[in-house]
């Protein structure tokens, strides 16, 4: 197979989101780390709590393990947003390769669904 053949399927499989990481040629998965904010804005990192002032220093000490980061803020509904705000920019600040945003429908919602009337089981 030819090195431009290759390339190409490289490129196919980045762009297809397969395997994105080691397709595209890198060395390491990522590593996923949880960012809870809480609803007083409060923050915990993998469920470990961490005050504001010391976020971007343990995002940081993530990135410098050399191994890539995967960030993803978890908010809770009511969250200020000034307090997400916060968290992208320490992210940013720390080098964070990788930032997604953890979404899940409300428990209402869930619940509701299950009792509703007529619904077919």
């Amino acid at each position: 197979m030819s090195v431009a053949r290759v390339r190409s399927r490289r490129i196919l499989l980045c762009t297809a989101g397969a395997l994105v990481l080691w397709a595209c040629g890198e060395s390491k998965p990522p590593v996923t780390v949880r960012l809870a904010v809480a609803e007083d804005g409060m923050y915990s990192l993998d469920r470990r709590s961490v005050p504001e002032g010391e976020l971007q220093h343990e995002l940081r000490s993530l990135r410098s393990a050399g191994t890539p980061v995967l960030l993803e803020i978890d908010a809770h509904p009511f969250a200020k947003h000034e307090a997400v705000g916060k968290a992208v920019k320490a992210a940013q600040d720390a080098g964070i390769d990788k930032l997604a945003f953890v979404t899940s429908p409300p428990a209402s919602s869930l619940s509701s669904s299950a009792a509703a009337p007529g619904a077919s089981r």
